[in-house]
């Protein structure tokens, strides 16, 4: 597996995975969340911003996963998806960008009902915070927000 800064040639699998993740971890009845409304959401995935924070694995020539972040006083992770879990794709990608942050705290934020994500920051170093997250990124066409925790690891 290698990790790199991402590039324009590789911006539709970087979509494509985006979209799984989504269909994969969002759906939800009991917070009111239908597939339909995500598959609706997802089709708005149309571009992916490359920064200097944006990290690929890949093996041979595939993309299979990818992490975004924003470096500053305090840094912030946007988003980790891979697109098979339990390989230790989202751990390499998670140290990867932890060494490039270098010191400082690291802030994310993970819907409140994925458990899976949840245990798997809690794993590598990272606390709940006690604030609920109700953020426009993660708002539905249907106008439902996807109730998110914040956490928070300091390196």
């Amino acid at each position: 597996m290698n990790i790199r800064i991402p590039t324009n040639k590789d911006v539709p699998a970087i979509l494509e995975i985006y979209k799984e993740g989504w269909l994969a971890t969002y759906p939800n009845e009991e917070s009111g969340i239908s597939r339909a409304d995500v598959e609706e959401k997802v089709r708005q995935f149309t571009h992916f911003n490359i920064n200097e924070d944006s990290f690929v694995a890949e093996n041979g020539s595939r993309i299979i996963g990818v992490i975004k972040g924003v470096k500053g006083q305090s840094h912030t992770i946007n988003s980790l998806y891979v697109t098979e879990r339990n390989r230790g794709v989202g751990t390499e990608l998670l140290k990867h960008i932890i060494k490039h942050f270098g010191q400082g705290t690291i802030t994310l934020t993970v819907a409140s009902y994925n458990q899976g994500a949840i245990r798997f920051y809690k794993t590598n170093g990272f606390n709940i915070t006690n604030r609920m997250i109700h953020s426009a990124t993660t708002k539905l066409p249907s106008g439902v927000i996807i109730p998110e925790i914040e956490m928070v690891r300091v390196i």
